[in-house]
């Protein structure tokens, strides 16, 4: 019975892969980079400190681009792939007082979630950066 459960949880997994890469940025300031008809457009001039990436979901690779490789890309903006994967943060557990729990969101750490399958990515994301989703890949 056991084996059976474990199964049913784990298989999907084995099967069901995501199939759009992201794009996303690090360090860009608040409201200063927008995907405006499938385009990434920028409303200042401080995107030298910006840091773009675009995430493999295939191969867990992640590959650092310029703005301007970025601004080449046709992207969707919506918070669900094409496919029907989402990036979600973790969470983090804080512990326990008495009969309160404590636990809050894991900024570092980062899901792609849907289809009733989970993985962890693994994102040069530091403490203190600011991470920013700009879109799914569409090639």
């Amino acid at each position: 019975m056991i084996v059976l459960v474990a199964g049913s949880i784990y298989i999907p997994g084995i099967f069901i892969q995501p199939q759009y890469d992201f794009l996303y940025a690090l360090n860009a300031p608040q409201g200063e980079l927008k995907v405006v008809n499938g385009v990434i457009a920028r409303s200042g001039e401080s995107a030298s400190k910006v840091k773009f990436f675009i995430y493999n979901v295939r191969s867990g690779e992640v590959t650092g681009v310029s703005f301007e490789e970025a601004s080449l890309l046709k992207l969707d903006s919506t918070e669900t792939s094409p496919d029907g994967f989402s990036l979600t943060y973790g969470s983090r557990w804080k512990g326990t007082f008495l009969f309160f729990f404590f636990s809050g969101k894991d900024y570092t750490t980062r899901y792609l979630k849907g289809r009733n399958v989970t993985k962890r990515l693994r994102l040069p994301v530091n403490e203190g950066e600011t991470f920013q989703f700009l879109g799914w890949v569409m090639r």
